[in-house]
């Protein structure tokens, strides 16, 4: 059996082993991409159905017949395979992040909609080195030095990472072995993106081997120091953090101005990613100066970041909140089946009279004409903002249900629709 066999299968084994079902598979038809299906294809059992996800950018005139190539090589290996497009405008500065986030946010989408937990990527051991020398240039921390992991979450799908310690040599290898082509993306040798010069610098080294390895080890040593970092913020994450079923957050900033600058740090990049569900934590600089905002002696009267709205409420504790600007559209709700709104909420409708149901904010205009109509809603103790923000259930458009505020059409819904807010 080939080496990259045999460690592939215990790998897996002990990646998937809490998590059976199908799996999804990032496949750009590059190498590594094209290595990790067939990998899977091999090393799974017959029972876990494996589907190729490849994504069309649009950035290249070429990328089209790229992608149908793919899929005719997945068809080869008897491999499930989707093409998923990154539809509308693309801004022309950072491009390289912009495509990322998208296809993340596309190939999530496609699992939770599909009942799919798990999603493998194929980053290999000079990618981890890459991103290790890419973040340390933009003056990264400790969370930046730790790179990727093996397991991490993005869109509450579980994002496995089973080839971080495989160089790209061996993968391109296996690939040879088994007389499978694959497509070779110019954009990897183009030096205007940051990583391909990234990736020029390591190559020119005297011994490419050895600096990644010496970057990967910096990325475990700085891994273990997250892990304890991250214990003791979590404590005090507790005692100065309390979130609300409504989904927000109360901040106690008479425990938060006593904290060690690290942890402050951390817990406001915490509480605003929970809250305002972005893809990535606000960049450094932003939570800096949101941190010396509320540490002044004069009252910060608030502003916005990463999705949130942060006000002052009173006694030195303040609010943060989704923008309502920023709030998921509505999304169709399905009887009796588990579903994900607005990255924070998740939903289930039982057996109900209503039909076409679809999940969305309450809004202004409905809070407005409950409040008209109803007393008890007009005397809610809750800033309007908040309420504007509250998820609520509708049948053709109509508004039947709103839970956080007790509002039903009929009464027998109150125990027929479940909402909750997410707090990890």
């Amino acid at each position: 059996m080939d080496p990259l066999d045999k460690f592939f299968q215990k790998k897996i084994a002990g990646l998937l082993a809490d998590s059976p079902g199908k799996i999804a598979v990032a496949v750009s038809g590059g190498a590594d991409s094209m290595a990790l299906a067939l990998l899977c294809k091999k090393h799974l059992d017959d029972e876990t159905e494996i589907i190729a996800i490849t994504v069309d950018h649009r950035l290249r005139d070429e990328s089209a017949d790229e992608a149908r190539q793919v899929a005719k090589w997945m068809d080869s290996h008897n491999i499930k395979h989707v093409i998923l497009t990154w539809e509308g405008d693309k801004k022309n500065s950072n491009i390289q992040d912009q495509a990322r986030e998208a296809r993340y946010r596309l190939m999530t989408d496609y699992c939770h909609e599909n009942k799919i937990n798990n999603l493998l990527v194929a980053h290999h051991m000079q990618d981890q080195a890459e991103t290790v020398l890419l973040r340390l240039a933009r003056g990264s921390g400790v969370d930046g030095l730790t790179a990727m992991e093996e397991l991490s979450h993005k869109n509450s799908i579980t994002i496995l990472r089973p080839l971080l310690s495989v160089s790209k040599e061996m993968l391109v290898s296996y690939l040879q072995n088994n007389n499978q082509q694959w497509v070779e993306d110019p954009s990897n040798d183009n030096e205007k993106y940051t990583r391909v010069w990234i990736r020029k610098l390591i190559s020119e080294y005297e011994n490419p081997d050895i600096l990644c390895q010496r970057l990967i080890k910096t990325a475990q040593n700085m891994s273990r120091s997250r892990s304890y970092i991250e214990e003791k913020c979590n404590e005090e994450f507790a005692k100065a953090v309390k979130f609300e079923p409504e989904g927000y957050a109360l901040l106690d900033n008479k425990i938060f101005k006593d904290l060690h600058d690290e942890a402050a740090f951390r817990i406001l990049s915490k509480v605003i990613k929970l809250v305002g569900r972005e893809y990535y934590k606000p960049r450094f600089e932003k939570i800096e100066n949101l941190y010396k905002n509320l540490k002044s002696d004069n009252v910060f009267k608030g502003g916005t970041l990463g999705g949130c709205v942060i006000s002052y409420l009173k006694d030195d504790e303040y609010i943060i909140l989704r923008e309502i600007k920023d709030i998921a559209p509505p999304l169709p709700v399905i009887k009796n089946k588990t579903i994900l709104w607005d990255e924070r909420f998740t939903c289930k409708v039982s057996d109900i009279s209503y039909n076409n149901l679809t999940i969305g904010c309450l809004g202004q205009e409905n809070y407005l004409k409950l409040r008209n109509e109803n007393k008890e809603i007009a005397e809610l103790d809750l800033q309007k903002q908040i309420i504007y923000t509250i998820p609520a259930v509708y049948s053709l458009e109509k508004l039947i249900a709103a839970p956080h505020i007790e509002y039903y059409k009929k009464g027998d819904l109150k125990d027929k629709i479940k909402i909750e807010f997410i707090k990890t």
